[in-house]
């Protein structure tokens, strides 16, 4: 069962700005071959903002019966009993590297599927995690982020390991976001609090993203609204700060050179260049957010059902007493494949594995969204295949490998 809150692995790809004005017809010859079919596809707004490109789609690109879908699996790997899988990714030698919060450790498969090593246990010695919280990879080098520990422990393909790097000075609640071309890393955390001591309701933090170089921080990239959150005084006056009823979040990921960000509240990205300047801002005509009954009361369900049993019941209480949106969340994780295409997955409102991802061009554009199967965990996307693992009905977790199809 997936720790709630973890980030997962995202790939490194390109993302390529567009800071020309272009009409919607003129966009539609340009995007003809996206779609795979003759025709033009749907409109697309493009058009500059104080040097900022704004793209806006209002309907898919991909014409009907062009649009990519996640085949079957094609490659079986040995059955291992892991716990809360935060990633998985697969090298450029077609090594397979699963990463569990469970077990602290990862695990190596070979291109066909065996299992050739675990690597890593808990504790605070070098090749060992405390609460690990995010794996990626550099060509056949993999890394993963302690958040406890607040380190970068790297590994070689063969689970060997390089080098430990401690983040100095350490980013307060710091979530790793990925690693950028020139060999920085990216982290999310804690910037500052802009909601006021005794004030009571529906809050929202400010977190920011840092930029480290070598383990030193170096700067301070962006900034974007956080987690949503409910403050009231208790029966001693003390404020005390509680879950919210659908509540929203930062989305955030490494796109090449550039960082994705997103707050939740509309179909819209942002994003940002190495250097903190906004290069474009993206915006598509995703599903209806409106919250229907059985929605809040799924949710509610999902969330109550992660907790012990004790706990249920005063947890239903604080939900029972919360403002409830009349919206939800409009998107949750995003991951970029090898080919420069960004992934955005779906909010989804009654808790497990979001079913439906939607996929935008390098240049922002949107193509239309991608279905998973049922209770698959999307962790990395390659150019014809795509990497999960597929939670069943007692919440085991199994490695997949599945095609990835492209209509002729």
């Amino acid at each position: 069962m997936r720790r709630p809150g973890a980030l997962l692995p995202v790939r490194e790809s390109a993302a390529i700005g567009v800071a020309h004005l272009f009409t919607a017809a003129t966009v539609a010859g340009l995007l003809s071959a996206c779609s795979g079919k003759d025709g033009p596809p749907s409109a697309v707004l493009v058009r500059d903002s104080a040097g900022v490109s704004i793209i806006e789609s209002n309907a898919p690109q991909w014409a009907a019966g062009a649009e990519w879908r996640i085949g079957d699996v094609s490659t079986q790997f040995d059955s291992v009993d892991v716990a809360d899988v935060f990633g998985a990714v697969r090298l450029d030698n077609g090594t397979t590297v699963l990463a569990e919060e469970g077990g602290a450790r990862l695990l190596y498969f070979s291109p066909d599927g065996a299992l050739k090593r675990s690597v890593g246990r808990r504790g605070d010695g070098p090749g060992e995690f405390r609460l690990p919280q995010f794996l990626g990879h550099a060509g056949d080098t993999v890394w993963v982020y302690d958040y406890s520990l607040a380190r970068l422990t790297r590994f070689n393909a063969e689970g060997d390991l390089i080098d430990i790097v401690n983040l100095t000075p350490p980013l307060p609640s710091a979530l790793a976001l990925g690693r950028l071309p020139d060999g920085s890393f990216l982290f999310m955390g804690q910037w500052r609090s802009n909601v006021a001591r005794n004030a009571q309701g529906l809050m929202r933090d400010t977190v920011a993203v840092v930029r480290y170089r070598d383990g030193v921080r170096a700067d301070t990239v962006a900034t974007t609204p956080g987690r949503e959150f409910l403050q009231r005084a208790d029966e001693t006056g003390r404020m005390v700060m509680m879950v919210a009823v659908f509540a929203r979040r930062a989305s955030a990921t490494t796109w090449g050179e550039s960082i994705v960000l997103g707050a939740q509240t509309e179909h819209s990205l942002r994003v940002v260049g190495p250097d903190g300047r906004d290069r474009q801002v993206i915006r598509w005509s995703g599903p209806d957010l409106t919250l229907t009954t059985a929605d809040v009361t799924g949710w509610v369900d999902a969330q109550v059902a992660t907790v012990p049993p004790d706990q249920r019941e005063p947890l239903r209480f604080v939900f029972a007493a919360s403002p409830v949106p009349e919206r939800g969340p409009s998107y949750d994780r995003m991951l970029a494949d090898a080919s420069g295409y960004l992934w955005v997955s779906e909010y989804p409102r009654a808790g497990g594995e979001p079913v439906r991802w939607d996929v935008f061009a390098p240049d922002g554009t949107w193509l239309g969204p991608v279905r998973a199967p049922d209770q698959f965990r999307l962790l990395d996307i390659g150019r014809d295949w795509v990497l999960g693992v597929r939670v069943d009905s007692l919440d085991n977790e199994r490695l997949e490998l599945r095609t990835r199809r492209f209509p002729k």
